[in-house]
């Protein structure tokens, strides 16, 4: 006895169950399929295909494999290093821009070039626009031009004002443009061009003008060595913002939802207040090196995600940390992707998974049985080390060395409803938890011979159903005996039982190893294999009750069966729905239904989540595609290969915000309320 409570106090340790991590980081190089690890800018067409700008040509992503398209294998792509990438959704097309000044337009699988001279007359590109979603815009050595689209030709604007060097545009609420070239600051307005500021009254290098953004009548104009704003109401610059260091630069403005200005440069976020008229360092500082842009998202419920040169800060979290980043993108799906100089790019998400491993507990590993008492404790039994009980305070083991267990392989366990723990350890029959201890019940292996194993447990008439490695046995009032209480066909229809369910109706249905799925119902027990039915495979896992007339049975090796019964519970329709239907696996272990009406299958390739609506409709063929979200390692969990084969392989929590199932390498813990905001980028929107 003071062996064992000392043991309990080594073990007790202090443990908190796991929020999990709330990013999921991937990083993609040339390893997975980029041409080289330098990319510039990235965008997302109508089809979902992600495209990355590199300077080594341009590498489509369809979520698994890259496809590079290059000048030595696609014509009309004359150059392989791009500077710039502007997406058309109105017209699902790219536009690419060179670093000589040429640019190339992508619609479907054609690439057509125009070169950096057309007609005769220098177009040397230096920066790409798109106008009101549609109208695209290049600023050149010969003045801004917009690409006609009936003629597929650019067509430059006939103001001699404009008809020189330009390297920045930028567009006003009301659409007008705004150009910066060699006369200065030039506003295009009615057809006039108009200029607002000579090239001397820039208080920055007016030849580096980068970024032109207008903001409630108010132009903010960047480049080396600052940034200013000028009111065109008042035809004057009334703000300016200065760097310190040389070489400097400002890349951009953003309004924050405090009506405050964040700037982004190179010496890192400063924050205008127009009130007060102070700015102020906003988060660390830093110094890049790199062209930099979207690098400021926000999204409706205030999140704030700025990119800095070597990290990404999500809410002053930091969830990345690399070197040299130069631009973000937000996809459809809501990942944040992060680009860089020389480290390719980096997805992250939003995680909804975490993990208990024995990188928090000692020895905890190949769990098969898992369950959560009344009072919120998790018990999970392991393959090779005993029974652990697990609370936000601590957690305990009990092992053959540790207490009376006589093995250390747990294989099941079960809480009936008034708060008696029961545990199988495999070979070795029934255990009971009392005193903080395990007790074994005799008298089990002498109604079904020695070496019995303890697989499903199910409470029924005044007492209860074991599901064992041998027949089925009901213990009521202390008593083992063989459970017999039926009448039936088959000479033992309970054979090998690894999971009991009862409908609302008292109907039975029991799933076997090799034996099959059996029936009871008014004291017949029909019994049915495939040899004699529908049913795909004689090796089941899990039984799911939907209502009184349908199940779903998960199997080892076959994947899912439906099956729908008439009034006396005979089944009248068995439909199979397997990999090649949609599933991410055919060996499946349990299924757990949550509060919206999904149901949550483990296998040995990952957990699938699917609208128990569209499982049906598929069955009933009213579907084309299954609608199936699967989760594995690249979503949080630490080991996509499920364990199960015992009726308590998994379970949602008392609170219904959780779904855990146990694996190879532990718990995998499936937080529900995450579900719907793994969506980094849901109602984000992009700034600067």
């Amino acid at each position: 006895m003071n062996l064992l409570f000392l043991t309990l106090v080594l073990f007790l340790q202090q443990f908190v169950l796991p929020a999990g991590q709330e990013y999921i980081i991937q990083n993609y190089t040339v390893e997975d399929g980029l041409p080289v690890n330098s990319v510039n800018r990235m965008a997302q067409d109508a089809n979902g295909y992600l495209y990355f700008a590199t300077t080594d040509g341009l590498a489509q992503f369809d979520g698994y494999e890259f496809v590079v398209y290059n000048s030595g294998n696609t014509p009309g792509l004359s150059s392989n290093r791009i500077s710039e990438m502007i997406y058309v959704s109105v017209h699902d097309e790219l536009w690419l821009l060179h670093p000589d000044g040429s640019l190339t337009h992508k619609t479907g699988s054609t690439f057509q070039n125009y070169p950096a001279i057309q007609n005769g007359r220098s177009t040397v590109a230096v920066e790409l626009h798109l106008q009101e979603k549609e109208d695209i815009w290049i600023a050149t050595d010969s003045g801004p031009a917009e690409f006609n689209r009936a003629t597929n030709q650019f067509v430059f604007l006939d103001q001699p004002l404009l008809q020189s060097d330009s390297w920045a545009l930028g567009w006003t609420s009301n659409q007008t443009l705004m150009i910066v070239n060699e006369n200065g600051l030039i506003h295009l307005k009615n057809g006039n061009a108009i200029q607002l500021l000579e090239p001397n009254e820039f208080p920055i290098s007016f030849r580096s003008v980068t970024d032109i953004k207008e903001d409630d009548g108010y132009l903010w104009i960047s480049g080396n060595g600052g940034t200013f704003r000028y009111s065109i109401d008042e035809d004057r610059i009334d703000f300016r913002f200065n760097l310190d260091q040389d070489p400097s630069h400002v890349w951009g403005v953003h309004q924050m939802p405090d009506q405050s200005m964040l700037i982004n440069s190179s010496e890192g976020f400063f924050k205008y207040n127009p009130s007060s008229g102070s700015v102020n360092i906003y988060g660390p500082a830093f110094n890049a090196t790199t062209e930099r842009t979207n690098l400021i998202y926000e999204g409706k419920n205030e999140e704030e995600i700025l990119i800095k040169f070597s990290n990404v800060r999500i809410n002053n979290q930091t969830v990345l940390t690399t070197d040299d980043i130069i631009s973000g993108f937000l996809d459809r799906s809501g990942s944040l992707w992060v680009s860089t100089l020389y480290n390719g790019v980096y997805q992250i998400r939003k995680s909804i998974s975490s993990n208990i491993t024995s990188d928090q507990i000692p020895g905890f590993e190949n769990i098969y049985p898992v369950i959560q008492t009344d009072d919120g404790a998790i018990w999970a039994g392991s393959f090779h080390n005993g029974i652990y009980r697990i609370t936000n305070n601590g957690y305990q083991n009990w092992n053959s060395q540790s207490s009376p267990l006589l093995a250390n392989n747990s294989r099941f366990l079960f809480e009936d409803s008034d708060g008696t723990l029961y545990a199988s350890i495999t070979h070795q029959g029934l255990w009971t938890y009392e005193n903080d201890s395990w007790r074994k019940l005799d008298g089990l292996e002498s109604v079904t011979g020695p070496e019995i194993t303890v697989e499903a447990m199910h409470e029924y008439n005044d007492g209860f159903l074991l599901g064992t490695s041998d027949r089925m046995v009901s213990y009521q009032n202390g008593d083992f005996s063989l459970f017999n209480d039926f009448e039936s066909a088959s000479e033992n229809p309970f054979q090998h039982v690894r999971v009991i369910r009862e409908n609302h109706r008292g109907t039975l249905f029991t799933g076997s190893f090799g034996y099959g799925l059996t029936i009871l119902k008014d004291r017949v027990a029909r019994n049915y294999r495939v040899e004699n039915s529908g049913l795909q495979s004689n090796f089941i896992r899990d039984i799911f009750v939907q209502s009184e007339d349908t199940i779903w049975v998960a199997t080892e090796d076959l994947g899912l069966n439906r099956i729908v019964l008439n009034s006396n519970a005979v089944p009248t329709e068995f439909t199979r729905v397997m990999e090649q239907d949609g599933l991410i696996h055919n060996s499946l272990h349990r299924i757990i239904e949550d509060t919206e009406g999904r149901l949550w299958i483990s296998s040995n390739g990952g957990i699938m989540a699917i609208p128990l609506r569209g499982l049906n409709d598929y069955a009933d063929g009213n579907l084309e595609n299954l609608p199936v979200m699967g989760f594995n390692e690249n979503d949080g969990m630490v080991n996509r290969e499920a364990n199960g084969g015992v009726q308590t392989a998994g379970f949602i929590s008392n609170d219904q915000q959780q779904i855990i199932f146990p694996n190879q390498r532990g718990l995998t813990v499936f937080h529900l309320s995450r579900l719907e905001e793994a969506r980094i980028g849901a109602d984000y929107q992009t700034c600067n």
